[in-house]
């Protein structure tokens, strides 16, 4: 691997390199608006050094065609729309596609019809879930590393631990653009949404394989900061398809002006910290389903008072404000 990693590397950076010259030059670039948690023209797609991963680890074995099609038709959707906004439906489509290719690759066709039908709109999901998430400098490169290196060391993941390596080459060269004070490049939905495939595709086959209902918990802070936001939205009557500023960490970036890389760490850690807990506890003992409902439940109302403080720390800042 240490070979691998001496030619892969230095590879990546070529290519990184490479791609920002072309997308300089034809403009692909992500120009900051009310929305945007940065203030400076960017690169952005530089998230295509992921299908660039996944390629090679193609190439090298590490791999299937299925899971590869699938994070292809994923990321093209995903270039596309970073180049021309696509409706909700092209992208909801090439998402459905791309898994429907993952399932007949995994042979998971046999499964009930009802049940193949909550796979798609759980794993459909999680690829909103995880673009919605790509915001600040470094938090979509780091959370992956977490997120990778959590499955890298278990059991169930033996014959997927080269592909890790790959893809962890990539992210770490994306990262050295990316998580920085002013970024040189954005991952960009083609980045973000392959990303989240190849995550989501390892996620179920872990849970599948193990029948371990706790291994949901290895991606818990993306998942409550997302689903508390779309339930706090849907009370709002908002749209929840359209883009918008109130997770928790662009009000931790926008309102409050913290630094983007501190927000990153603090999310990074936080999971660092419940896989690493979980790993230990697990080897210790199984962990019950009513034990990993109860940890959520503990990490709802975690999110939900800090989500509240900030917010109170908000109305204050606004208040002196109006008061000036």
């Amino acid at each position: 691997m240490i070979t691998l990693a001496l030619v892969l590397l230095p590879l990546y950076f070529l290519l990184f390199e490479l791609y920002l010259r072309v997308a300089k030059r034809w403009n692909i670039t992500d120009v900051p608006n009310q929305r945007s948690s940065h203030t400076k023209v960017t690169v952005r797609g530089g998230g295509i050094i992921f299908v660039v991963g996944a390629f090679t680890a193609f190439v090298l074995g590490y791999i299937g065609i299925w899971p590869l099609l699938g994070l292809i038709i994923s990321a093209l959707a995903g270039f596309v729309d970073d180049l021309h906004p696509l409706p909700t439906w092209p992208r909801l489509l090439a998402h459905f596609s791309a898994l429907l290719l993952l399932l007949w690759g995994g042979g998971l066709f046999i499964l009930p019809w009802w049940l193949i039908i909550i796979i798609m709109i759980i794993f459909t999901g999680w690829v909103n879930v995880f673009n919605f998430m790509d915001g600040i400098n470094g938090i979509t490169a780091l959370y992956s590393l977490v997120a990778l290196g959590t499955f890298y060391f278990l059991p169930e993941v033996k014959e997927y631990k080269d592909l890790i390596v790959v893809m962890g080459l990539a992210l770490i060269v994306f990262a050295f653009y990316n998580f920085r004070k002013k970024a040189i490049a954005f991952a960009g939905d083609v980045g973000s949404i392959s990303l989240a495939f190849l995550i989501g595709f390892l996620w179920m086959d872990l849970i599948f394989l193990s029948d371990r209902f706790y291994y949901i918990l290895f991606l818990s802070v993306y998942l409550l900061d997302a689903l508390f936001t779309i339930l706090i939205r849907l009370r709002n009557r908002e749209n929840i398809l359209k883009p918008h500023r109130k997770h928790l960490y662009q009000y931790l970036a926008n309102e409050l002006g913290q630094p983007h890389l501190k927000i990153s760490l603090f999310y990074v850690l936080i999971q660092l910290f419940i896989n690493t807990s979980l790993i230990y506890w697990s080897k210790k003992q199984e962990i019950s389903i009513s034990q990993t409902l109860m940890v959520l439940l503990f990490l709802a109302l975690s999110y939900l008072a800090v989500r509240y403080m900030v917010w109170q720390k908000i109305l204050k800042m606004q208040h002196r404000e109006m008061q000036k």
